[in-house]
């Protein structure tokens, strides 16, 4: 028994050596560029000014912008929006929420009754599916 394990142990590194190669050599040549050739692509981008910078920003950045407005125009805009509170910052795009109001718990409960004979909610979902979509 213990040479068929030997046996199994050996085939098994061998097709895990077979299988890590197929896949290195697969990737390496998957683009069919060379080191030299990806280097120059990036040394290009970068002098034409068109190399992302990667990360967590936006990847495609018209840097061909020009805007139509002037700066006293948007910043006119701004106090606007500011005075009429239409502002939000942080984490609320695209917007805040709608402020909650306030519904009696009966007025749920009714709500939800309705939507259980209407057949309109979804299994174990406590809103109706047409106020869903």
């Amino acid at each position: 028994m213990n040479t068929t394990n030997n046996t199994n142990t050996k085939n098994l590194i061998g097709a895990l050596l077979l299988a890590v190669s197929a896949i290195a050599s697969g990737a390496a040549g998957a683009e069919g560029l060379t080191r030299e050739q990806v280097r120059a692509e990036v040394l290009a981008a970068r002098a034409a000014g068109t190399l992302s910078s990667g990360g967590e920003g936006y990847q495609a950045i018209d840097h061909a912008f020009l805007s139509t407005r002037s700066r006293a125009d948007v910043k006119a805009d701004l106090a606007a929006a500011h005075a009429a509170g239409t502002l939000y910052a942080g984490e609320a795009y695209p917007g805040p929420f709608p402020e909650a109001k306030p519904v009696a718990r009966a007025a749920v409960r009714a709500e939800l009754g309705a939507a259980r004979a209407a057949g309109t909610l979804v299994d174990g979902d406590t809103y109706p599916v047409a106020a869903m979509y």
